[in-house]
């Protein structure tokens, strides 16, 4: 994740605190491992979005956070996909602004 996404990250999930929102970072990165001087694959499911959350109504929220050119992989896609499917909120955000924009016209529709 690059310095301009965690920076977004961090600012969404103050966003999303102020509002009430159970939420929190997903790390879903590989983990270092010095004595195999590898990375160990993370066992999470594939695609999952980089914030997740719980809204005041209960409804699941997926937050991939993006840079301006950054591309959802094919599991994010699918993710995304699965989790409107089922009734639950994602957002593709690639600054605060559009993010709020998005936040707020879905929130009002789910409440």
């Amino acid at each position: 994740m690059s310095a301009y996404e965690n920076g977004l990250t961090k600012a969404i999930l103050t966003y999303l605190a102020y509002k009430g929102v159970f939420a929190w970072r997903q790390n879903n990165g590989g983990v270092y491992d010095p004595t195999r001087k590898s990375y160990r694959a993370n066992s999470s499911m594939a695609g999952v979005p980089d914030i997740i959350g719980i809204t005041r109504t209960g409804a699941f929220i997926g937050i991939e956070v993006k840079s301006k050119s950054g591309r959802q992989s094919d599991h994010q896609i699918e993710f995304e996909k699965k989790c409107k499917d089922n009734n639950g909120i994602y957002i593709l955000a690639r600054d605060m602004d559009e993010f709020i924009d998005k936040y707020e016209k879905i929130i009002k529709e789910v409440v």
